[in-house]
């Protein structure tokens, strides 16, 4: 909402979002609309749309602005349901077809890891269209598992059997916590006037005493006529009034600086396990702060100089209920038993349903570490996660149920 110039409420109705979920809890839409203000009537804007296999991955995504662009990702998976190839297409108004523009094949390492990644453009050639391969990004790993760089490179066409070779464009690396949460990530560039490589961007997280939740996130860039960083971005998440950041404090360098900040308001009798969320469609602070039900959302402008601020959106949360219950009562109901809990290498879930349960594994920051459907007595490789906690949940005929999971 915007206020009302009127009434001075703040109850102008503005912009909206609305989620759609399936029988498993999959997010399949999210539609942007906004008020038009001759007929105050929602006119719908643009909307992401998904479809999901057998095991719940996501096979079609499609970005639709209307009356001005729809794209498509459509992903392949190998027997253990890791991404093999996603094909980029854009839809041609004109012909009424889809148009393929891009597409990447995944390769991973013998631990399931990433290997590597391919990028293929659709090429026309002497009037023929064709696949060539002209990027690739490959992926090192510490002992741990955890990403620590990634190298890109890639090579032009000049006909249907001729490229220039492959030649350097940029790589990125990762530093980490002790604790396992992402430290520090750097982005170098191939300079061709310099003939060299040269830093190119920055990105540093902090983290308060309990060494998961995020502090503060700045982004720096490369600054070579001074040859230093430059600091560009400031997030920073505080407001622990109750024990949980409700506040985000943003502030942009450069040219057009400017300040602002987002205040939340929350329902601290539902925490973010018992919620079901989407995937998509949620901002970086919405989805850094999102820990437990949100009411509302407060934006401000602020003015450094004369140390005030100015309100200039509100947002209200509305929520459907579902059918939700905690593990213990899951257990007493379906016999459902998790071990070993702790545990280091599996753990198996047993349950009386015969049909499949959807489980799903996230990090104590609300991140889906794993999505799979699984049969009573399945194993589940845990060996690859740090050490920790992490929250699972178990869906089955629209039922939900979490609990915590201890990784040694």
């Amino acid at each position: 909402y915007s206020q009302n110039n009127e009434t001075g409420e703040w109850d102008k109705k503005n912009f909206r979002r609305r989620f759609s979920y399936d029988e498993n809890m999959n997010d399949t839409l999210v539609l942007y609309s906004r008020i038009e203000e001759n007929t105050n009537e929602w006119v719908d804007q643009a909307k992401v749309t998904r479809k999901y296999n057998a095991e719940n991955k996501t096979l079609t995504q499609e970005n639709i602005i209307f009356e001005r662009s729809r794209t498509r990702f459509e992903e392949t998976f190998n027997d253990d349901h890791k991404t093999i190839q996603m094909v980029n297409s854009r839809w041609n108004y004109n012909m009424s077809e889809w148009l393929h523009i891009s597409k990447n094949r995944y390769s991973y390492n013998t631990d399931g890891t990433l290997q590597s990644d391919s990028l293929y453009i659709m090429y026309s050639i002497s009037g023929t269209k064709m696949w060539k391969l002209v990027g690739k990004t490959e992926y090192t790993y510490d002992t741990e598992g955890k990403l620590v760089e990634d190298i890109t490179y890639q090579q032009n066409w000049t006909d249907e059997n001729t490229s220039d070779g492959w030649h350097f464009v940029n790589n990125k690396t990762y530093t980490y916590t002790p604790e396992g949460e992402i430290k520090e990530f750097m982005h170098y560039v191939w300079h061709p006037d310099s003939a060299q490589v040269i830093p190119h961007k920055r990105e540093l997280t902090t983290y308060y005493t309990d060494k998961h939740t995020i502090y503060s996130f700045h982004k720096f860039d490369w600054d070579q006529d001074l040859n230093q960083w430059k600091e560009t971005e400031l997030k920073q998440y505080d407001n622990f009034e109750n024990g949980f950041p409700e506040k985000c404090y943003t502030e942009i360098y450069g040219n057009t600086p400017s300040t602002s900040f987002q205040l939340f308001t929350y329902n601290y009798d539902l925490n973010k396990d018992q919620l079901i969320l989407p995937t998509i469609g949620l901002n970086a602070n919405e989805t850094a702060l999102f820990h437990h039900l949100i009411d509302k959302k407060f934006d401000y402008r602020a003015d450094n100089e004369t140390n005030t601020s100015t309100k200039t959106l509100e947002s209200d949360y509305f929520y459907e209920d579902v059918e939700t219950m905690n593990i213990n009562d899951l257990e007493a109901g379906a016999g459902v038993r998790i071990y070993p809990n702790p545990a280091s290498e599996y753990v198996l879930v047993r349950f009386n349903k015969k049909d499949n349960v959807l489980f799903k594994l996230y990090d104590i920051n609300g991140k889906c570490l794993l999505t799979k459907n699984i049969k009573s007595n399945e194993r589940i490789n845990v060996s690859t996660l740090p050490s920790g906690f992490y929250i699972f949940s178990l869906i089955a005929n629209g039922n939900k149920a979490t609990g915590k999971l201890v990784k040694e």
